[in-house]
């Protein structure tokens, strides 16, 4: 249990991660425009 747990925290805190590199790759897009 305690490691599915974990391995669904790892998946959303990579989600997170990606979404969050995603947006500054957008604003750094922007500001250079």
């Amino acid at each position: 249990m305690d490691s599915c747990l974990g391995k669904d925290i790892m998946q959303i805190i990579k989600n997170e991660m990606a979404s969050f590199e995603a947006d500054s790759n957008v604003e750094r897009s922007f500001s250079a425009a």
